[in-house]
């Protein structure tokens, strides 16, 4: 969105005043020029009532041809207004695909609300084995929620073998991520094992967040 919002500045700099219509303006033209980011940012403002009119249907209509492009942050809005039947009629068939294409790209967004789906069998047969792999797959990118969860899967041994270093250790990263909610889950997983277990599982998150931030800088550069 902001490499988006940079063309349009580029765009405006031919006027004098840059505008919140103006904004939209552009927006529209890029949109109906057929550039999926665009399409993608004006179904957003349709969809949050952002300088215009709050209208889900129109929010769908974009996202859907910004999605229908390949634009993995529109095909994870899509797959959401198919959960919440807003726009459309609730479908979570439909959403799981959305969700699917926008996970295979790596959205981390999308890879959490599939494990999710799986967790609580919202629309499909419900799979711990899958709900484990994508909240895998988002925790790995730093998707605090989804290392909660993956904690939590594996301190229960659900979806996965019941390892409470592991759990430990997700819980530790979800902490360090910002979801606060899992020091109360470091707390009650804490009793069930030794200090030695303790140490090694907080050893093994801080290796993890240190591989994890240097990948951030690189890939920055």
């Amino acid at each position: 969105m902001k490499k988006l919002l940079g063309i349009l500045l580029i765009l405006s700099m031919t006027t004098s005043v840059f505008s919140e219509e103006n904004e939209l303006q552009i927006t529209e033209r890029l949109a109906y020029q057929g550039h999926s980011k665009a399409q993608f940012l004006l179904g957003y403002l349709y969809d949050k009532g952002k300088g215009i009119s709050q209208d889900f249907n129109q929010a769908v209509y974009w996202y859907s041809k910004s999605a229908e492009k390949g634009y993995s942050k529109a095909q994870s809005k899509l797959g959401f207004m198919y959960i919440q039947g807003r726009g459309v009629s609730q479908d979570y068939k439909e959403a799981i695909y959305w969700y699917k294409k926008a996970a295979e790209q790596g959205a981390a967004e999308a890879q959490y609300n599939l494990g999710l789906i799986y967790l609580e069998g919202e629309g499909v047969e419900q799979d711990n084995k899958l709900a484990a792999y994508w909240f895998k797959k988002a925790a790995e990118q730093g998707a605090a929620d989804a290392q909660y969860n993956l904690g939590y899967l594996y301190e229960f041994g659900l979806g996965v073998t019941a390892d409470y270093l592991k759990g430990h250790m997700w819980f530790n990263i979800s902490v360090y991520s910002g979801y606060a909610n899992a020091v109360k889950a470091i707390d009650s997983i804490s009793e069930k094992m030794t200090s030695e277990q303790i140490a090694e599982a907080q050893q093994m998150a801080k290796e993890w967040v240190e591989k994890f931030e240097n990948r951030q800088i690189s890939e920055a550069h």
